[in-house]
């Protein structure tokens, strides 16, 4: 039963989004609508983003 859950789950895990496909990709084609990746710095740390991907708050 425990084998099926870990199974189940790590499915679920391989199937959803991937959280890096911007990740150290600055300046590249974003993979689903081609714009130019962006890098934006903040207190030593990056933050890569699609800018008509990316959802504005």
């Amino acid at each position: 039963m425990i084998r099926l859950i870990i199974r189940e789950r790590h499915k679920r895990v391989e199937s959803g989004s991937n959280r890096t496909d911007v990740y150290a990709r600055h300046g590249m084609p974003c993979n689903r609508c081609g714009a130019t990746i962006l890098r934006e710095k903040f207190m030593n740390r990056s933050s890569h983003y699609c800018p008509v991907c990316q959802r504005k708050r």
